[in-house]
């Protein structure tokens, strides 16, 4: 059984053609960028990408980035502890509202993620930052922090509401991640949405991401 790998983001701008590490401040990556001044924006934790399935006829399943991405038996461990923790309370909500299925995407951080991942904590964690209904529907950011606060969950930090000019200048600049461990790890950069759910015509959310080392 397989569910929705989490989309890709898109760059906020365009890369040069012939240095791909770094962003062309004057090409933006997709039109919609340009005509939207104001974003809520969320700290990009430098993980590794997770999503968690619950629904009738299978309880839960967890699968990293692709199906095929694997994990340490630590890791494997950890994610099935967090699923047996949160299952009856996640299928309250499936079966309350009569869906089919739920899946939470995350990141999963700590010890041997990345190499930055000891800088987060001694241990494993994991932030959820979206959730997908009967494998279809992507819930509003407002209802995925109210179910993460149900189910006992930590979300991506919030970093607010700032418009495209001030989060091109925090990410050239840097910015201490919010829950480091010891408060000195520079954060990998923001995830950028609009302030509602807006959808382009080939059908993906209006988003995009922005890293410190775009710069």
């Amino acid at each position: 059984m397989s569910f929705h790998t989490y989309p890709k983001i898109e760059t906020l701008f365009d890369r040069f053609p012939n240095d791909k590490r770094h962003v062309d401040l004057t090409k933006y990556r997709r039109p919609e960028y340009e005509f939207i001044s104001m974003w809520r924006i969320t700290e990009k934790v430098d993980g590794t990408n997770v999503r968690l399935a619950f629904g009738e006829g299978f309880g839960y399943f967890f699968k990293g980035r692709t199906d095929k991405a694997q994990f340490t038996p630590a890791q494997e461990q950890f994610l099935h502890n967090l699923c047996g923790t949160i299952e009856s309370d996640v299928m309250d909500i499936v079966q309350r509202y009569g869906l089919t299925d739920i899946t939470l995407y995350g990141e999963l951080y700590g010890p041997k993620i990345q190499k930055v991942g000891a800088q987060y904590g001694d241990e494993l964690g994991f932030r959820m930052f979206d959730i997908l209904v009967n494998d279809s529907v992507w819930l509003d950011d407002d209802s995925v922090r109210a179910n993460a606060g149900y189910w006992g969950l930590d979300m991506v930090p919030d970093m607010g509401v700032h418009s495209t000019f001030d989060i091109i200048e925090m990410c050239q600049d840097g910015f201490v991640s919010k829950f480091s461990k010891d408060r000195e790890l520079i954060s990998e950069g923001v995830i950028a949405k609009s302030l509602v759910p807006l959808y382009a015509n080939d059908g993906k959310r209006v988003m995009w991401k922005l890293k410190y080392s775009d710069f």
